[in-house]
């Protein structure tokens, strides 16, 4: 029997077979390799993964810590299988057993065999599974909230299953072991699928949920696949028995073979590539959600805008992402000799059969069995998984993750593609410019693996398996990866400038003007004397006889003084003529409004004096209150300001202090910034309903005056606001005396 294809690292275990014709069901390793499964296991799982973690979950690409990242190569290759173990001394670079022993091992095998492989007994059938990820140039970057990616890949799957124990370790024995032959090997459910495509995406992804302990975001990836090769072998019941060394008796149940068009005698540009290529084309989906727990999300407000957060650091105390991914078919021109066969055992004589490749291995069954088919494409299809992760932070930089992948069709689906479940567990440290992850790992076939992945800079390496090969006596599978990427990582923002103003802080001292006013002595006005004369009344004694006695009447006369008021010329005092003094308001331009006494009726503002109105006259609320940690205004808000506007169309000279206040939650420097920009933001709105700049003056309390109680989420609400008070400028009146011009 001889064979001709490519070589392959699948093929090295069964280079002993070249001349036994067993090889053609492991035919389909030649030239193929394999498909997505957690690629960069322990990587992907950081938040400076950037574009290298969209093939887990397109929504990793969202509010990622880079503001631009490209990666300009990357692979990564997995190989497991559920039987066959080989021994990790082979990897040791020194002492090699194969170093000082080349010609004991040469065209010994089963020497070989037996020092340095390790087979499970106990299993049902044989499995393997192998993958090959190649991410070429691709990209993303931010517009705003959005995300936009644009990828590249080609990407090769290859498994089989279903083949049994015996079968398997007749193989290995090179099929030379008597003990087997003229013995029925029943495989039944052998299936066996290889492709290699490529495929272009463009992902889009934005934030979806944003309440600042709650963030939620998502993401789409819609990609174009284009066919490149494939081939599949598919057996209900397939009986192998070996009569002797050279004839095989093959029975066979319901076969279904096949192979793309472009695999004409083991290669794949018999024609070239790019001819019919749009037949070949199909579209696929991945599609994913992340939310993220953000307890203190208060602590990365933007020291700019304080309805932004800050891009450069993780916000997140947890986080849970879940995702679909490879959603779609490929499609291939069918080969010339690809259906279904069916037929009774039949004898091949090994040493009279010659398969160069592919297309006339499918001749012979052709020749052999009765054939079924026709020209028609047919699609495989995609190996779609389900993938859940959950992220904790421990500490700063310190993190633990859990990544799930379920994959689909993995029972002895026909015509379709698959992945290996695997479930992994990674803690890491993350930095800007330096990753380390210690994956730990258990695949679908019940292997664990234990590994490392390291990131320096723009250079990623890594391996699910390397402990694996450092400590343990033999492995069943083996991963690697490794890319180089360039990456712009978000940076600090710089704190806004603080201008340093001498202000009082004492409440200005208006001084009372004195006015030296004339000394007027008081006129002394001396009385009048005025003689009058003395009138005493003289009584002459009246002599009566006795003994009667009668009472005697006197006459006494009336005397009248008249006195005449003494008319006194007093001299007309004229009042003095004063010229009141003008007098200038104070400059009160460096007084800030924090500076203006409570509960007075004049306000004083950059040489302007002003009368204060109760807001409460024209509008039931004189605040606008903030949602926690923002400056945002919200529509009910908008609607108390859109009032106020009415009220200063028809006061034309009205003016707006208003004052900005938060709560106690959070620094005094982000309480004090968030306060002002509270103020600012309304002024803001006003002036974008028309009212003038110079009507408008803001200032700002940090949490020093609260309007409630600070220690209940009720009162914190009441304190996240800004009063607004209504002044109505007035001029300062001169008095002028009558009579002056």
């Amino acid at each position: 029997m001889r064979l001709k294809f490519f070589p392959t690292p699948q093929l090295c275990f069964l280079y002993m077979l070249k001349n036994h014709f067993f090889t053609l069901f492991c035919i389909f390793l030649g030239g193929l390799h394999h498909s997505k499964a957690q690629n960069y296991l322990g990587y992907q799982s950081s938040n400076y993964a950037g574009i290298n973690a969209i093939s887990t979950n397109p929504a990793n690409i969202v509010d990622s810590r880079f503001a631009f990242d490209l990666n300009l190569i990357g692979f990564d290759f997995r190989l497991s299988n559920n039987y066959l173990g080989l021994s990790t001394s082979l990897f040791k670079i020194n002492n090699n057993p194969l170093a000082s022993a080349d010609s004991l091992y040469n065209n010994q095998f089963q020497r070989f065999r037996t020092d340095f492989f390790e087979e499970k007994s106990n299993r049902r059938t044989a499995r393997l599974f192998q993958n090959l990820y190649l991410q070429t140039p691709s990209l993303y970057f931010n517009i705003g909230k959005n995300t936009i990616g644009i990828t590249s890949a080609l990407r090769q799957s290859f498994f089989f299953d279903g083949l049994e124990e015996t079968t398997a370790d007749f193989i290995l024995a090179e099929l030379k072991d008597p003990n087997i032959w003229n013995v029925n090997l029943d495989n039944q459910e052998f299936n066996a699928v290889a492709a290699i495509w490529s495929e272009y995406g463009l992902a889009y992804g934005r934030e979806i949920l944003n309440t600042g302990e709650h963030y939620i975001k998502g993401a789409i990836h819609p990609k174009l696949t284009l066919a490149a090769a494939s081939t599949y072998f598919y057996a209900d019941d397939l009986v192998l028995n070996f009569t002797d060394n050279d004839t095989l008796n093959v029975g066979l149940s319901n076969i279904q073979f096949g192979y793309s068009n472009n695999l004409r005698d083991s290669t794949i540009l018999t024609e070239p590539y790019a001819q019919n290529l749009y037949k070949r084309a199909n579209f696929a989906l991945d599609f994913g959600f992340v939310y993220e727990w953000r307890p203190k999300h208060k602590d990365f407000v933007h020291p700019r805008d304080s309805s932004k957060l800050v891009r450069h650091k993780n916000k997140y105390k947890a986080k849970v992402g879940l995702s679909v991914t490879d959603i779609g078919w490929l499609k291939f021109d069918r080969g010339t000799f690809a259906g279904n066969f069916a037929g009774g055992a039949v004898d091949w004589d090994l040493n009279n059969i010659d398969i160069e490749g592919i297309e006339t291995f499918g001749q012979l069954m052709a020749d052999t069995f009765n054939m079924t088919s026709n020209r028609d494409p047919y699609r495989l299809r995609l190996p779609t998984c389900i993938n859940i992760q959950a992220d904790y932070n421990i500490w700063k930089g310190f993190y633990v993750n859990m990544n799930s992948q379920m994959a689909f069709n993995q029972n002895n689906a026909r015509l379709k593609l698959h992945s290996l479940n695997n479930f992994a567990l990674t803690p890491r440290f993350e930095h800007a410019w330096f990753d380390l992850a210690l994956p730990f790992s258990i695949d679908g076939y019940g292997n664990f693996h234990s590994g490392a992945g390291l990131r320096l800079g723009p250079l990623y390496v890594g391996s699910s398996d390397v402990f694996n090969f450092l400590l343990g006596d033999n492995v069943r599978g083996v991963n690697v990866y490794a890319g180089l990427k360039v990456s712009v990582p978000y940076s600090k923002p710089r704190q806004p400038k603080v201008i340093k103003l001498d202000t009082v802080k004492t409440e200005p001292k208006i001084e009372p003007v004195k006015v030296d006013t004339p000394k007027i002595e008081p006129i002394k006005i001396e009385p009048v004397k005025v003689d009058t004369p003395k009138v005493e009344p003289k009584i002459e004694p009246v002599k009566i006889d006795t003994p009667k006695i009668e009472p005697v009447k006197v006459d006494t006369p009336k005397i009248q003084i008249d006195i005449k008021p003494v008319k006194v010329d007093t001299p007309k005092i004229e009042p003095v003529k004063v010229d009141p003094v003008k007098v200038e308001p104070k400059d009160t331009s460096s007084i800030r409004t924090t500076d203006i006494p409570e509960n007075k009726d004049r306000y004083f503002y950059q040489n302007r004096q002003f009368k204060m109105e109760p807001l409460e006259l024209y509008l039931a609320d004189n605040s606008v209150y903030f949602a926690t940690g923002t400056s945002t205004i919200s529509a009910k808000e908008k609607i108390k300001l859109d009032s106020l506007v009415d009220v200063l169309k028809r006061i034309p000279n009205a003016n707006i202090i208003a004052h900005g206040h938060a709560d106690n939650v959070g620094s005094s420097k982000i309480n004090e910034r968030l306060s002002q920009q509270r103020a600012e933001a309304v002024q803001k709105y006003l002036l974008s309903k028309g009212v003038e700049k110079d009507k408008i003056i803001v200032d700002a309390f940090s949490n020093g005056r609260p309007a409630a109680d600070n220690k209940n989420e009720a009162g914190r609400q009441l304190n996240r606001r800004v009063e607004i008070f209504l002044i109505i400028e007035e001029k300062i009146e001169i008095i002028k005396p009558k009579g002056s011009k």
